[in-house]
């Protein structure tokens, strides 16, 4: 399946973003430079500074991309969850959507809970009251930012069939990295 839309020349975002990394998902998004260059930082302080736990954050990127048919986010994310300290129990749950007590502690639930209750017309009170119990008002504002990142990109890669490229997570790590310095002037 080709996607939907042209893909941008890479140099287009490797000079903007003065990283070498190449990937699909840029490809798509540069279409829109401006939108694209700020999306990317935004989902660059997501994958290295946040005090959400990297565990965390991959539990919520696996969950919006079974729950969304993001293939591309699942794609990318598996080894980093794996990494992250997710377990091969865990990420089976979450491809079979079943999020029991034996595999998931009662945070991770309650996070899950959350994900999935993000979307409706107003989240459910008690929804954020369990995630309250094991995250500080700075993670569950970081923890919503990840699930709305989570779910633009599963929206465009989705909307956009915007094919998967297998990158190793040290690729996706370093490629991270690079957009987070700063300009040398």
């Amino acid at each position: 399946m080709m996607a939907r839309i042209g893909y941008v020349d890479d140099c287009i975002y490797t000079d903007i973003l003065k990283a070498s990394q190449k990937a699909n998902l840029l490809r798509a998004i540069f279409n829109a430079p401006i939108w694209a260059e700020a999306f990317v930082k935004i989902v660059g302080i997501q994958m290295c500074n946040l005090a959400l736990p990297a565990a965390d954050r991959e539990l919520v990127l696996l969950r919006m991309a079974q729950k969304h048919g993001a293939q591309y986010v699942w794609g990318m994310h598996e080894d980093l969850a794996r990494n992250a300290g997710l377990t091969e129990a865990q990420i089976e749950a979450l491809q079979n959507v079943k999020f029991p007590t034996d595999v998931f502690s009662d945070r991770q639930r309650s996070i899950l809970a959350l994900v999935d209750a993000v979307g409706l017309t107003r989240v459910p009170e008690e929804a954020v009251l369990a995630v309250k119990r094991h995250l500080d008002d700075r993670q569950i504002v970081e923890l919503l930012g990840v699930i709305g990142a989570a779910f633009t990109v599963a929206c465009i890669t989705v909307s956009l069939d915007v094919e998967l490229d297998r990158l190793p997570p040290e690729a996706l790590a370093s490629f991270v990295a690079a957009v987070q310095q700063e300009p040398q002037e």
